[in-house]
């Protein structure tokens, strides 16, 4: 495991140096979100060749599922458009230093990683060769929620394309029961990965990246900044969505 540590940092460096040099070159930070969830892809993958249970295989089956549809969707976004408007207002905070702390940034995300990857690296070491009742219902809980990530982001997607330009509020499908559907089912993802690999090694370390993801899309990097954005695009359309539907519980919208 420490061998697979090592490598493992070695290559969150070597990666996330490249990325951040790929935004020096194309004037734009928001690749280190496609470098930051791709980078599980070839992690698992390394990984998975060091397992030889059913119980190891799935729960990198699952990390892979959801790297490859996030990686993509994330590709399609960033590819051929603008500056993220989050990465516009850090270049501006940061001024001449920018570059700089860009790849403070991307180097650190690439850390951040690692620690997500905890569910694979205490999996791999379990003995434990039979499924059981919650490594069973962590593979069909994410299974689920994976599928509510993903019709999320689709009806949103399908709702930009349809008013694009206009200062409109998606209310139609999951987002009329909340205003962040997809970090809703994002987070409860990782809960997943955390109760499937707790089933093999009753480690309750197995739950901290769980726990990470929560507060960083909750506080830090999720919510807020979307928040921040669809006040600047959509002002008061937003506002009056902000009283009516919950913040990312989906339910019912109230009545104002």
């Amino acid at each position: 495991m420490d061998n697979t540590l090592w490598a493992h940092l070695a290559f969150v460096l070597v990666y996330f140096s490249f990325g951040w040099w790929l935004s020096i070159k194309t004037d734009k930070f928001a690749w280190i979100d496609v470098f930051w969830v791709s980078s599980f892809v070839p992690l698992v993958i390394h990984s998975f060749f060091s397992v030889g249970t059913w119980p190891q295989v799935i729960l990198h089956i699952m990390y892979l599922a959801w790297s490859c549809r996030l990686s993509l969707l994330l590709l399609a976004r960033v590819y051929g458009k603008g500056e993220d408007s989050r990465y516009v207002r850090l270049r501006n905070h940061w001024g001449n230093k920018a570059s700089l702390y860009f790849y403070f940034l991307f180097i650190a995300e690439g850390v951040l990683v690692l620690l997500l990857l905890i569910p694979i690296y205490l999996v791999s070491q379990s003995l434990h060769i039979e499924l059981d009742f919650w490594n069973l219902l962590a593979a069909i809980l994410f299974m689920i929620f994976l599928m509510g990530e993903s019709l999320a982001d689709w009806q949103r997607n399908r709702f930009a394309k349809t008013h694009s330009g206009q200062k409109k509020v998606c209310r139609s499908g999951l987002w009329k029961y909340s205003r962040h559907p997809n970090y809703f089912f994002e987070i409860l993802i990782w809960y997943t990965f955390a109760l499937y690999n707790f089933g093999l090694s009753r480690n309750l370390l197995s739950f901290l990246p769980a726990i990470v993801m929560h507060l960083l899309i909750w506080k830090v990097t999720g919510v807020p900044p979307s928040r921040q954005q669809s006040l600047e695009s959509r002002g008061e359309a937003y506002r009056q969505y902000m009283k009516t539907t919950n913040e990312l519980i989906p339910w019912p919208p109230k009545e104002i």
